[in-house]
C-alpha cells in the first residue's frame, strides 16, 4: 500500500508538469471519428488491426503488395532453408509475385518470379511499374546484391552500391546487402529513395548501426556529414512523398521534420516544417500521406498533423522494428508489411482496443549482454510477443537513474533491466520490487538455477533479481612455491605486497585506474549498509590507492609494453606471476585451488625451458579476492531483472523472466561435431544450460597430433609456419585438460564457492573512482584522497538513510 500511494503521488505530479505540454500537441490526439476522402479513397480517424496470414512458411517473408486490377498482387521472398547466414551480409530471398483475392485467397497457379533476382520495394502508384531491386553480386566481403532502378520491369541506368557507415571498410562490407529497408519515390522522371541495410534475426529486421542511405537523382547523399548550425539530436529516418513533392523525414530538436528534396539535392536539406512526433525508424508513403514508425507505434502525417494508427508491439514489433511497406486500398482498408508479417488496418468508429495488455521494461546502464547490442534483447522480446496471447513487453530506455526511479514511481513499468545493482537494492528498501519466487515460482524449483547465484541475490532472505548470465572472477598466481609461509594470503595488503615484490611487469600491464577497478569494487570491503556507515579513512584504502598509483599512467603506455609482445611467437607467453581470472568455461587439471594440492603438483611437471611450452608447463593457483567480508569468490553478472511489485502486470512480468530464463535458450551443441568448436562463453543462470556444453566435455578428448595433421592436410602452407602447428598442439592440450568428470565437478566447485557479486557503475563507486582519478592525477594525496572519499560517500549514505 505504501509503495502504492508513492507511485500515485509520483504520478498526480508528472501529470501535473506535463498538463500544459499534452495540451498542446496535435499528434496522437482523441477527437471524433470522421470518414473523408482523398483521391476517392476513404480515410479514417480510427482503424481496427488484425495479422492476416498468407500462408507462408518459415522461410518466406512478405517484401510488399499492392492492389492492381481488383485483386492484390504481393511480392514475397523465399529463402533456401539451408543458406549459411555468414556467406551473406543480409538474407538472401528470391522474389516472386503472388496473387490473392481482395480476402486474401491465393490464386496458387499465378505465380511467377520478379524481374529482379530480389525485388525490395516499388512506388506506391499501381499506375507506375518502377521498382528497386538488385542482381546477385559476389565480392572479398561475402555474395550480395548490385542495385538497380527498374521501370516496366527493365533495369535502367548504372547499378549502385549505397554507401553505409561512416569509414570505407564498413562501406565496402554493408554496400551489398541482401534484403535491405527501403523506399522508392519516382517524380517527374527522377528517383528518390531511402535504403537502409539492416540486420535481420528471427524474421524481425532491426538497424543494427542506422546505415540510412538517401539517393536522390543518381547520388548517394551523404546522411553523416556534420555542418554548422546542425540541430541537436539530427538524425534521417527515411523518404515520404506527399502531393507529388518528397520529403526527408528528420529528427531535430526533439521534435520531427519534413525537410523538401529536390533533382538538385546534393546534401542533407536541415530546414523543414517540423510534426509534433519524432520517427525512429523507416518511412513509407501513399503519395496522399506518409507513414512512420515511432518507437512501436505506426503514424500516418498529411505534413501538418499526426495521427497515430497503431501500435505494433501487439503483433511483435520491437522499437527498432523494419516497416517495408503501407499501402492504403481503394476500399479504405491499409494494408502494412512489417517485420515478415502483414498487418490489416480496417476503418472502425472508435480507436482499436485489443484485449491485450502492454507492458514496459525500464532499462537503464545495459550493459552489452546479448550480442553486444541492447536490440538483441529487443528480438528476444519481439520472439516472446509473437507467441503471447494476452500481454506484449516493449523496451523504455532511461538515461539515469532518476528518470528510471519517476518511472518505477509512476507505475510506468513492469520490469526492471540494469546492471546497478546499487539502485536495485533501494528499491528493495522502497518496497517496489516483487519477491520472484512468488510471481516466477517455476523458476525456484529445485535445482533448475544455480543455487550460488541466486543466494547471492537474496536480500534478507528474499530473491528480488536475478542475472541471467554471469562469469566466475577471482585472483591467480602462476608460481605457487613464491607465495610466502605455504599459506594463501589473509588480507588484500599481504596480496599487494605479493605482487610489488614478485611480478613488477604486473603494473606495466593495466592502467592505475584499471587496477583500481579490481581490487575496490567490492563495496562492502569499505561499507556497512546495516548501519549505513563507511570506514575508507581506516587506512586500508589509502594503502589501496599506493598501490595502484604504480599502474601505467595511461593507455597508450600499456600499448608500448605489449606492442613488442605482439608477435606469434610470444602471444602463448607465460611471462606473468599474478593476474585476475574470469571463469566461462570448463577449468583446466593445471588449475587448483588448494595450495597444498597446487605445490605438488608443481614438482610433478617438468620445468618450462621458455615461456612458450605450453601447457604441460603449467601450473596455477586461483583464489578469491582477500576480504574482510567475503570468503568466495567474485560473481561478474552485466545485467539484472527485476519485477516491479505491481499486482496488474507481475505475473506477465514473472512468466517473460521465466521463459527468457528457461525456454530462450541456446541450442544444445551437435555432439558429432568438434567439442572444441563450443565455448560457453558465459555461464547461464539455468543449470542445465551449462551442462549441454560441460557434459560433451566429460568425454571430449581430441588427439593433438590428429588435429595437427589435419591442419597440415588442409593447409600446406603452413609447414612454413612451424610456431601455428605448434600452438594448436598446445591449444587441443589445453582443452583436454578441461575435459573428464573430475574437471566438471572442479567446474561447478569454482561456480559454488562463489559467494558476492561484483558492483559496476553506481554513485557510490563514481565518488570512489573520482578521488582516486584525482590522487593518480597529482591533485591530491593519497590520504586526502581517502578522507575526501569518506566525507563525501558518509554524506552520501546519511542522505539515503
Amino acid at each position: 500500500m505504501k509503495a502504492t500511494l508513492k507511485r500515485m503521488t509520483a504520478l498526480f505530479l508528472v501529470l501535473l508538469m506535463t498538463a500544459s505540454l499534452l495540451a498542446s500537441c496535435s499528434g496522437g490526439r482523441e477527437k471524433e471519428n470522421t470518414v473523408t476522402e482523398v483521391d476517392g479513397i476513404p480515410v479514417y480517424d480510427h482503424y481496427k488491426s488484425e495479422k492476416i496470414d498468407l500462408g507462408l512458411a518459415e522461410n518466406e517473408t512478405v517484401f510488399d503488395i499492392i492492389e492492381l486490377d481488383g485483386q492484390l498482387r504481393a511480392t514475397i521472398g523465399v529463402a533456401d532453408p539451408d543458406f549459411d547466414p555468414e556467406k551473406y551480409s543480409g538474407t538472401p530471398y528470391l522474389t516472386e509475385y503472388r496473387f490473392y483475392s481482395m480476402d486474401f485467397v491465393e490464386d496458387t497457379a499465378k505465380r511467377e518470379r520478379t524481374k529482379a533476382h530480389q525485388e525490395i520495394i516499388r512506388v506506391a502508384d499501381p499506375n507506375v511499374d518502377f521498382v528497386l531491386g538488385g542482381e546477385a553480386k559476389e565480392n572479398q566481403y561475402g555474395d550480395g546484391l548490385r542495385y538497380y532502378f527498374y521501370r516496366d520491369g527493365e533495369p535502367i541506368g548504372e547499378g549502385f552500391a549505397p554507401p553505409a557507415g561512416l569509414d570505407e571498410e564498413s562501406r565496402k562490407e554493408y554496400a551489398s546487402a541482401y534484403s535491405p529497408l527501403a523506399h522508392v519515390l519516382f517524380y517527374e522522371d527522377v528517383a528518390y529513395a531511402w535504403i537502409n541495410c539492416g540486420m535481420q534475426s528471427n524474421g524481425v529486421t532491426y538497424q543494427y548501426d542506422w546505415y540510412n542511405d538517401l539517393y536522390v537523382n543518381g547520388n548517394i547523399i551523404d546522411t553523416y556529414a556534420w555542418k554548422p548550425g546542425m540541430p541537436k539530436n539530427f538524425g534521417f529516418y527515411g523518404i515520404i512523398g506527399l502531393e507529388g513533392v518528397p520529403y526527408a523525414l528528420l529528427k531535430a530538436d526533439g521534435k520531427g521534420r519534413l525537410a523538401p528534396l529536390t533533382p538538385e539535392t546534393t546534401e542533407l536539406p536541415i530546414e523543414g516544417k517540423s510534426i509534433d512526433v519524432v520517427p525512429t525508424g523507416g518511412a513509407c508513403s501513399d503519395d496522399r500521406f506518409g507513414y512512420f514508425m515511432s518507437n512501436t507505434e505506426l503514424w500516418r502525417t498529411d505534413g501538418e498533423e499526426c495521427d497515430l494508427l497503431v501500435d505494433m508491439v501487439v503483433y511483435g514489433a520491437i522499437n527498432t522494428s523494419g516497416l517495408r511497406a503501407v499501402r492504403s486500398l481503394s476500399d479504405g482498408r491499409i494494408l502494412v508489411a512489417i517485420d515478415g508479417k502483414l498487418i490489416e488496418l480496417t476503418g472502425s468508429e472508435e480507436a482499436d482496443k485489443k484485449e491485450v495488455q502492454i507492458c514496459n521494461i525500464g532499462v537503464y546502464d545495459f550493459c552489452r549482454e546479448i550480442n553486444d547490442e541492447i536490440e538483441f534483447f529487443e528480438l528476444l522480446l519481439a520472439k516472446y510477443n509473437e507467441k503471447s496471447e494476452n500481454t506484449v513487453f516493449q523496451v523504455k530506455r532511461y538515461e539515469n537513474v532518476a528518470n528510471l526511479n519517476l518511472a518505477l514511481l509512476s507505475g510506468e513499468i513492469a520490469m526492471v533491466i540494469t546492471q546497478d545493482r546499487f539502485a536495485l537494492n533501494n528499491y528493495v528498501k522502497q518496497g517496489l520490487l516483487a519477491d520472484l519466487e512468488e510471481v516466477a515460482p517455476k523458476l525456484f524449483e529445485k535445482d533448475l538455477l544455480v543455487k550460488s547465484v541466486v543466494d547471492t541475490a537474496r536480500v534478507e532472505g528474499v530473491c528480488y533479481y536475478l542475472p541471467r548470465v554471469f562469469t566466475i572472477s577471482g585472483q591467480t598466481v602462476t608460481d605457487p612455491s613464491l607465495i610466502p609461509n605455504g599459506k594463501l594470503f589473509e588480507t588484500r595488503q599481504e596480496y599487494c605486497e605479493f605482487i610489488t615484490q614478485n611480478d613488477p611487469s604486473y603494473f606495466k600491464k593495466k592502467t592505475r585506474g584499471a587496477i583500481f577497478e579490481i581490487f575496490a569494487r567490492d563495496l562492502e570491503e569499505w561499507i556497512d549498509w546495516e548501519t549505513n556507515s563507511c570506514h575508507f579513512d581506516d587506512g586500508e584504502f589509502e594503502a589501496i590507492l599506493e598501490f595502484c598509483s604504480q599502474g601505467a599512467a595511461t593507455q597508450e603506455d600499456v600499448y608500448a609494453y605489449f606492442e613488442p609482445r605482439n608477435t606469434l611467437e610470444d602471444s602463448e607467453a607465460r611471462d606473468w606471476i599474478a593476474a585476475s581470472f574470469e571463469l566461462w568455461d570448463a577449468v583446466e587439471s593445471y588449475r587448483f585451488t588448494d595450495l597444498e594440492k597446487a605445490l605438488d603438483y608443481q614438482k610433478s611437471i617438468p620445468k618450462a625451458k621458455t615461456p612458450n611450452d605450453g601447457p604441460t608447463t603449467w601450473v596455477q593457483v586461483d583464489f578469491p579476492m582477500p576480504s574482510r567480508t567475503y570468503d568466495g569468490f567474485e560473481i561478474a553478472a552485466e545485467n539484472f531483472y527485476a519485477i516491479v511489485e505491481d499486482p496488474e502486470t507481475q505475473k506477465a512480468a514473472g512468466d517473460l523472466l521465466t521463459w527468457l530464463i528457461l525456454e530462450d535458450v541456446q541450442e544444445k551443441p551437435d555432439p558429432t561435431r568438434s567439442p572444441m568448436a563450443y565455448a560457453l562463453g558465459k555461464f547461464s543462470i539455468y543449470r542445465e544450460e551449462n551442462d549441454w556444453y560441460l557434459n560433451i566435455l566429460l568425454d571430449g578428448y581430441v588427439d593433438p597430433e590428429e588435429r595437427v595433421a589435419n591442419m597440415k592436410q588442409r593447409n600446406p602452407e603452413l609447414a612454413a609456419w612451424p610456431y601455428v602447428l605448434t600452438s594448436e598442439y598446445h591449444r587441443a592440450l589445453q582443452h583436454n585438460m578441461r575435459c573428464g568428470k573430475e574437471q566438471y565437478d572442479i567446474t561447478w566447485s569454482y561456480v559454488e564457492r562463489a559467494d558476492h557479486f561484483r558492483y559496476t557503475n553506481n554513485e557510490i563507486f563514481k565518488v570512489m573512482k573520482e578521488e582516486a582519478a584525482n590522487y593518480f592525477g597529482g591533485l591530491c594525496t593519497a590520504k586526502q584522497a581517502a578522507d575526501y572519499v569518506q566525507n563525501r560517500i558518509s554524506l552520501y549514505l546519511a542522505e539515503q538513510s
